[in-house]
């Protein structure tokens, strides 16, 4: 009677799951339509704001920082949906799998985001980018940890967090739309 009560919970935990994930589904695109605040969409709106690649080369491996969190976007997009997928077949395993390697991306992604933060001109967007990889990566070790302790309210509680890491993450990718640009042209003009 336990164990049925204990499945039909993480069976409403992970529904739940599927309702946050469709409804913050990811995008391949990099500067994807978001509701930005005033101050993310000024400092999107203003190209200006950054040096421009004919002035002085970015200092260190800036530029290619940059360029890998845009890259880990497409990333993102595959753990969302592999979660999704996991969601669907109501595979537990597949689903802990799942977050458990959306923590290990976005762990392995913060060098970049730290490695930008350096900089004053791409601060803002590494900053941006840190609100949403955290929230992220604490909702979908809460998932992890749910599913192996066979906790519902974690599951629950990890997409809930999970779910607002993916709407910061919307709008700290409209902040790097300009930025990417900016690095592309940098390692065109300076990286031979």
């Amino acid at each position: 009677m336990i164990l049925a009560r204990a499945r039909g919970a993480l069976v409403t935990a992970i529904l739940t799951g599927a309702v946050v994930l469709a409804a913050c589904g990811t995008s391949s695109s990099p500067t994807a339509s978001a509701s930005p605040s005033p101050s993310a969409a000024a400092a999107a709106a203003s190209p200006d704001a950054l040096p421009s690649p004919t002035s002085t080369p970015w200092p260190g491996n800036v530029a290619g920082a940059v360029i890998a969190i845009g890259a880990v976007d497409a990333q993102i997009a595959a753990a969302g949906q592999d979660m999704n997928a996991a969601i669907t077949a109501k595979d537990l395993a597949h689903l802990r799998g799942a977050a458990e390697g959306l923590v290990t991306l976005l762990d392995e992604t913060q060098r970049f985001i730290d490695t930008a933060r350096a900089y004053p001109a791409t601060k803002d967007m590494a900053d941006a980018f840190t609100r949403a990889f955290s929230g992220m990566r604490d909702g979908a070790q809460e998932v992890a940890d749910g599913v192996k302790n066979g906790d519902a309210q974690a599951i629950n509680g990890g997409f809930t967090a999970l779910g607002v890491g993916l709407n910061l993450y919307g709008l700290a990718r409209t902040s790097l739309g300009p930025v990417l640009e900016q690095a592309i042209e940098q390692q065109k003009k300076y990286v031979k």
